[in-house]
């Protein structure tokens, strides 16, 4: 058997006696007050220590190392004489993320992360086996004693978190020799919550004695059973912790922290505490005075801090003052001071200090402008953001503000909603007690809205394009017009992708039973470009990044059937039909068809879906997204089905709402795909982070399970879980009565924040910029909009409906004269134009202001023939 007890290298005699918790000690108190008669002080400028006393040796202390591993992974805390370092093999990567719950407040914490592959490419191995580690993929850390210490390892403790999965598990073990052989296991395999962590805490049944250079390595194992990918592992505030023998203290190592948020009378700073020495820390804080080099005998705060950073508020100083300061840690072997540091008091509170930075992301409706509050001024900053008009010099006063937070440092201000073609002058502010300035005047041209385009898919080839990916690959980088792609009927297998860049875009077909885009991957399928498994995120037969985007009268489907034979082939059944990642993404009149995980609302953004029909059973509407399904219905193909599995953040106020839905199931006595007859369903379950689904004015069947919902996937988690004015079988007194699993039939009054408009406001989400309002409908007429041939002159008209001026472009082959004629209903000619044109790109606006709302008919006349169209006034 191995064992695990390490005896000291030097041994001080037979008179040493280790006992449990006894120690003997060579040096009797009054040698300690014979030396602190003979103590001495050293002063310097940098880092200095006042001596007063030498410690006992072999008096047994408590001494630790603690890895926040929060902003850094070189950040440690060391109580004791000892040294510590982490490491990792090139196998593994990481950065500082907010993707896990530390602190179980339901918010995701800012954190190092760690995952298997390369910055660029998160990609976790299959271990096949959730008992099984990968041994090439771990995060390793050490300790060992110095000043010629004995260090005692008996606890290890700290925070194991995960995200993008509530499958990945880890292991610990600890080892004593370099190559990590004949390791000790500390925690067997532990699964662990998605987005969220779990506690470690671990006494060893036997503890570990470190002395002389010998090293306790101690390494954590994540894993995923499955192949996976963007998949993260996180630790917080690991511990390895004993106590330390045979160790005179040292000095505390202690650093000054940078002045802050100077004022007249007041000002911020602190320290850090990066060793205690060996010794316990008595005393920390800072040391003030108007001279140099200041002591405890100056003035100062008190902290009682004993590791790691703290904050000192000085207050009562005088105006015009200089100040220098030093922070302290006093333990047995003295004070230490941190390095000396100055500033110098305002004279009076004054306006911030902002500037006006960059412009970027200009389109034909928005523009960003981006700041930075550089200085406070002495007051709190209370409001920052932009001012724009088309008048030069804009203050808060006379021109449109955006306002962008509070507070010190840099931010962008998006504006939306301004003029095409049009320049704009623009000036960061910010403001606090003392008032408002304002950064450089920076200028800003909207670009124009460029004409709409139409283009169209057709199997047969009597289209622009055969496929919706040619289509969307052919889309300009944001266009500022719209980009209308015509899909006529017919079944498209493949799975097309709209990039982020291709914004703008309407995707149109005459009739969802007809127009089909479907494919049948899985998240278990081998994905032939990487070798390994899809995964449910890239299972998706059509996905949407583009922002501002349109769908209409089409279906999109996944066929693969998480079936009882399938799983038994391969386990992992999830298969997305449609994803969508992006903001302000709109379907209408659609089907989305599917099994298990239908759709996926994959980000934090905005999706509307009005008159829609989706189909699924296990978890088939689920992710991140805010969506409103207005006026849909959802159907379950598989008992004990599931309709909404949601994620929403905890900054997102809203998650999935359903306004006057219609829940429907197949007939009583109905079999499923497994032969099992169709009789139970819920609302939803909890996936992570905070999910919230709302289900208002819905007709239920008596199929939904009286408790509505049911238990979440990965643990108790808080939940926003609501219900309003349903009716049906399934909404009955005695079945709301029933409700349960985070569950809540709201009032009256509660329910009126569940509308279309106030969903989708701007301060639902701090990532939203503005508010979205989504078409009630869209309906286009490709006869009105399409582009006409007159003899090979290409014609285009738009906008089309239009409200005070339509255009009518038209690329000549050669010199010719123009006629046009617009026509009411009846015939009457309301508006010509005559003109003479060269060949190439011509332009024709056409001023509308006094024509009335209606239906219109234009005439175009050249020297090779002649056009007809419709034109709509809105």
């Amino acid at each position: 058997m191995k064992k695990n007890l390490i005896l000291p290298i030097v041994l001080f005699g037979t008179a040493t006696i280790f006992g449990i918790g006894k120690s003997i000690s060579f040096f009797s108190d009054s040698v300690n007050d014979d030396a602190k008669k003979h103590s001495s002080s050293i002063k310097e400028n940098k880092n200095t220590t006042e001596t007063t006393k030498y410690p006992k040796i072999f008096e047994a202390t408590p001494a630790s190392v603690n890895w926040p591993l929060i902003t850094d992974v070189t950040t440690k805390s060391l109580e004791g004489n000892l040294e510590s370092t982490l490491s990792y093999p090139s196998t593994v990567s990481y950065n500082v993320n907010t993707k896990i719950d530390f602190t179980g407040d339901s918010v995701t914490d800012s954190n190092v992360v760690f995952w298997e592959g390369t910055s660029s490419n998160n990609s976790w191995t299959a271990t096949g086996n959730i008992n099984t580690i990968n041994s090439s993929v771990y995060i390793q850390l050490d300790v060992k004693p110095t000043n010629s210490g004995t260090f005692t390892v008996n606890k290890i403790e700290g925070l194991v978190g995960a995200a993008g999965t509530g499958n990945m598990y880890y292991q610990a073990f600890y080892s004593l020799n370099s190559d990590f052989s004949n390791p000790v296991s500390i925690q067997a395999a532990t699964k662990l919550p998605n987005n969220g962590s779990s506690a470690l805490s671990v006494t060893l049944s036997t503890a570990v004695v470190l002395s002389g250079t010998q090293k306790m390595y101690v390494r954590f194992y994540p894993y995923l059973a499955a192949a996976a990918t963007n998949k993260q592992f996180g630790l917080r505030n690991i511990k390895i912790s004993g106590t330390m023998e045979g160790s005179v203290a040292n000095p505390a190592t202690v650093s000054t922290t940078a002045m802050t948020s100077i004022s007249t009378t007041t000002a911020v700073t602190g320290g850090t505490i990066s060793s205690n020495g060996g010794g316990a820390v008595t005393a920390s804080g800072v040391v003030y005075s108007t001279n140099e080099n200041p002591t405890t005998a100056d003035s100062k705060t008190t902290e009682n801090a004993t590791s790691g950073s703290y904050t000192s508020n000085l207050s009562g100083l005088l105006p015009s003052t200089t100040y220098y300061v030093r922070a302290y840690a006093t333990n047995s072997a003295g004070t230490s001071y941190g390095s000396q540091v100055s500033f110098t008091t305002l004279a009076n509170i004054v306006a911030p200090t902002v500037t006006t930075t960059s412009q970027s992301q200009v389109t034909n409706k928005s523009f960003v402008v981006s700041g930075n509050v550089a200085d406070w001024g002495g007051a709190n900053v209370t409001d920052r953001g932009i001012v724009y008009s088309t008048s030069a010099n804009p203050t808060i006063d006379n021109a449109t503000k955006i306002s962008t937070g509070t507070g010190l440092g840099t931010f962008s201000s998006y504006a939306y909603g301004v003029a095409s073609s049009t320049l704009y002058y623009v000036r960061t502010f910010a403001t606090n007690a003392a008032g408002t300035s304002y950064g450089s005047q920076a200028t800003v041209t909207t670009k124009a809205t460029e004409p709409d385009v139409i283009k169209t898919i057709a199997k047969d080839g009597s289209g622009d394009y055969t496929t919706v990916q040619a289509a969307f690959d052919a889309v300009p980088d944001n266009y500022t017009g719209r980009w209308i792609i015509h899909i006529k009927p017919g079944t498209y297998t493949e799975r097309p992708t709209l990039l982020a860049n291709k914004i703008n875009v309407f995707l149109i077909g005459d009739n969802a039973d007809t127009t089909v885009i479907t494919n049948n991957i899985s998240a278990g399928d081998i994905n032939p470009d990487t070798g390994i498994a899809y995964g449910t995120s890239l299972s998706q037969t059509m996905a949407v990044f583009g922002s501002d985007f349109t769908a209409s009268k089409i279906t999109f489907a996944n066929t693969f059937v998480n079936s009882t034979a399938n799983t038994q082939i391969n386990s992992s059944t999830q298969a997305v039909a449609l994803k969508t990642q992006g903001d302000r993404q709109a379907f209408y009149d659609c089907k989305i068809l599917g099994y298990q995980d239908t759709y996926l609302g994959n980000s934090i953004g905005r999706a509307y879906f009005k008159n829609c029909y989706i189909e699924g059973n296990v978890d088939f509407i689920f992710g991140r997204q805010t969506v409103v399904f207005d006026h849909c219905t959802t159907y379950i193909n598989r008992n004990n089905s599931v309709v909404t599995a949601p994620s929403t953040e905890a900054t997102t106020k809203f998650g999935f709402v359903f306004l006057d839905c219609n829940l429907t199931v197949p007939a009583a006595g109905t079999a499923d795909f497994n032969g099992t007859i169709i009789s139970n369903f819920h609302f939803g379950r909890a996936w992570q982070n905070t999910p919230k689904s709302a289900f208002i004015r819905c007709e239920t069947p008596s199929m939904l399970n009286p408790t509505g919902w049911t238990t979440p996937i990965n643990g108790t988690i808080p939940v926003t879980f609501v219900e309003y004015g349903n009716t049906g079988a399934g909404a009955t007194p005695d079945r709301l009565a029933q409700r349960s699993n985070g569950g809540v039939v709201l009032t009256e009054t509660d329910s009126q924040v569940y509308t279309i408009s106030n969903v989708f406001k701007k301060d639902t989400d701090p990532s939203f910029v503005f508010d979205w309002v989504p078409e009630a409908s869209v309906n286009i007429d490709f006869e009105t909009l399409a582009v006409n041939d007159v003899k090979d002159n290409k014609l285009l008209v738009y906008p089309n409906p239009f409200t005070n001026q339509v255009t009518i472009a038209l690329d000549l082959k050669s010199n010719s004269d123009i006629n046009i004629t617009i026509y009411d209903v009846n015939g009457r000619v309301v508006k010509t134009l005559k003109s003479n044109e060269k060949k190439g790109s011509n332009q024709f606006v056409i001023d509308t202001k006094d024509l009335k709302t209606g239906i219109y008919f234009y005439n175009l006349k050249t020297n090779s023939g002649e056009s007809t169209g419709k034109l709509i006034k809105k």
